[in-house]
């Protein structure tokens, strides 16, 4: 494909997408950026829109999680997650891949695990409510399955 113009857009800690100071903060533009974000052969990040290639710089991550919905049966145990994405994108937790990074932020992979999303406090808390801990270690329960959260980050995960 013939890339037309190429772009280098900041993504910042919230997740907001920014281009020479000014953030695009519009639901399309999310939207086409997990549709089409990739990973260069160098390891950068980045997305595809009408021919032209936007390089994400990323804060932290290209992704983050505001807000989950849980399926929950009904005795009110949690049977399934939704993620919400910046920008309304939606995706469903795939639970082994709960990570806990620098400063308890907890972190999953979406896009088939192709890259790391990070939780917003307010996304982290509504998923809180249905982790357990035994001894030091926390787990998610999910249709009666307990998924254990990794206190470790793999780095070639990271962007």
């Amino acid at each position: 494909m013939h890339v037309k113009h190429e772009y280098t857009c900041h993504v910042d800690v919230d997740g907001v997408i920014w281009h020479d100071g000014e953030p695009f903060d519009a639901p399309e533009l999310y939207a086409i950026v997990h549709r089409t974000a990739e990973k260069s052969e160098d390891g950068r990040t980045f997305a595809t829109c009408l021919g032209e290639r936007l390089w994400l710089e990323c804060e932290d991550t290209p992704f983050v999680v505001e807000m989950v919905r849980v399926a929950t049966d009904a005795a009110g145990r949690a049977v399934g997650v939704t993620l919400v994405l910046k920008g309304g994108v939606e995706e469903p937790l795939d639970p082994e891949t709960l990570t806990v990074g620098d400063r308890n932020v907890l972190y999953t992979m979406v896009k088939d695990a192709a890259f790391r999303a990070r939780f917003t406090r307010k996304a982290y808390y509504e998923l809180a409510r249905h982790l357990s801990q035994r001894g030091d270690e926390f787990f998610l329960v999910l249709g009666g399955r307990e998924y254990p959260i990794s206190g470790e980050i793999a780095d070639d995960a990271s962007t």
